[in-house]
């Protein structure tokens, strides 16, 4: 009977490093300006005009996340898999509840972390991310998607891919509505997925200094990420942002998020930052 135990001592010292690293969780807060963003929240001095802004929908997708290193060099998150909010390649980050008329479209489940791995003796000292999902995965069918890419109201369509980023409010003077929603400009394909190419790329990278995901938290910043917009006023297109590369309401947005925009290079974005 013991040398029939000895193929069970084999596996198990085989295994013994089976699993090894740190596990890591970062966190994430939606703010604006100092106040929690919260689904039908409403907070003052907001974009140029300083308007009252109504908080409704906020949700988006992040991939790519990395870890810098003391020595400048980066280390991966290796995401979790189990949970209906990341996979092992896209996570998403949900701050509504559906519980006002601005996030109806949204879920009652919420989420504000990533889990995953990194190797054991680390000194993190930054992390880096991409805003959006992968471009590999940018046109599945999110009828058959797996979570988190399964969310249809975070969905243009075949040819529009995902909506990167999503937030929906309304303003003093734009009662009826200001979105600001994030995806790639002008994708072109036969309508099933199958994209020859899109007019503009819009995945932001992030970069945040002094960051210690054992006590630092990443901060999404609504006020600072619309600082520069006049949100009582439509100046073309749909009242605030949908990516639209004609719509004049998204030079400051996409300044914002640090992207190019009209032939303007993308700048320093201004929505996260590391608290």
């Amino acid at each position: 009977m013991f040398a029939g135990m000895r193929p069970l001592i084999l596996l198990s010292l085989l295994c013994a490093g089976c699993g090894a690293g740190r596990d890591v969780t970062v966190r994430f807060e939606a703010l604006v300006g100092d106040a929690p963003a919260r689904c039908g929240g409403t907070y003052d001095g907001v974009g140029t005009t300083g308007t009252q802004l109504t908080v409704g929908d906020l949700r988006f997708y992040v991939h790519d996340v990395r870890f810098v290193t003391a020595d400048g060099g980066e280390v991966p998150l290796a995401l979790d898999a189990e949970s209906e909010f990341q996979d092992v390649d896209v996570a998403l980050l949900d701050f509504e509840d559906k519980s006002d008329t601005y996030c109806a479209m949204g879920t009652e489940a919420m989420n504000d972390t990533l889990t995953g791995t990194i190797p054991d003796g680390v000194d993190v000292v930054g992390i880096r991310f991409t805003l959006g999902v992968p471009r590999e995965r940018n046109h599945e069918d999110v009828t058959f998607a797996p979570a988190p890419l399964n969310q249809g109201s975070m969905y243009w369509g075949w040819n529009g891919g995902y909506k990167f980023f999503r937030l929906d409010g309304a303003t003093t003077g734009l009662t009826e509505g200001f979105r600001v929603h994030l995806g790639d400009t002008a994708c072109e394909g036969d309508g099933r997925g199958n994209i020859t190419g899109c007019a503009q790329d819009n995945r932001a990278e992030i970069t945040l200094d002094g960051f210690d995901p054992d006590t630092g938290v990443v901060v999404v910043d609504l006020a600072a990420l619309l600082a520069e917009s006049d949100m009582d006023a439509d100046q073309g297109g749909p009242p605030g942002c949908m990516a639209g590369f004609d719509d004049p309401d998204c030079a400051a947005i996409f300044d914002g998020f640090g992207l190019p925009f009209g032939g303007a290079p993308g700048g320093s974005q201004r929505l996260f930052r590391v608290r």
